[in-house]
């Protein structure tokens, strides 16, 4: 016994061209493989390093990471560039011995507040409250107790 849905595919297949079937098809297939959403995240654990999540627009791959020891970190800055009328920021990642910047939240781009404030909280959280002791991967000011903290940051559209 077929479903009731079955039964109105299986009408509508037989009623229809092949090409009109198979286009139907594979536009279905395409639609059910897409991601509703996209979650960017950077997890910055304190005295180790930082870490960089994506997730795909698509079911079909895995979730891109990297981490980036906290030695290996020369910077961490808030950039701006144009794209048509737009000003875009976001948050860039220089790592010791690569020519270009680890970007964050690459595809969201969030707006310039969020970026800033993401920016703030990382340098907070990597080299203490100062910001004159940036890319040194030394903790000034900060209890041993509180090294085993984590901060994590996501933001999804």
């Amino acid at each position: 016994m077929r479903s009731p849905v079955g039964a109105l595919y299986m009408a509508a297949a037989t009623a229809a061209p092949l090409p009109i079937v198979l286009a139907l098809t594979a536009l279905g297939v395409c639609v059910s493989i897409r991601r509703p959403q996209t979650t960017e995240s950077l997890l910055i654990l304190r005295g180790l390093g930082i870490q960089t999540s994506s997730s795909p627009s698509t079911y079909l791959s895995g979730t891109r990471s990297r981490f980036i020891p906290t030695g290996e970190i020369q910077d961490l800055f808030v950039n701006e560039a144009f794209r048509g009328w737009e000003v875009r920021y976001y948050l860039v990642v220089i790592v010791k011995g690569e020519g270009k910047g680890v970007v964050v939240f690459e595809r969201l781009l969030p707006r310039r507040d969020v970026v800033e404030g993401v920016w703030r909280g990382a340098r907070r959280a990597l080299w203490g409250d100062g910001e004159d002791n940036r890319g040194k991967g030394e903790m000034k000011g900060v209890a041993s107790g509180e090294q085993d903290k984590e901060a994590k940051v996501e933001c999804g559209s």
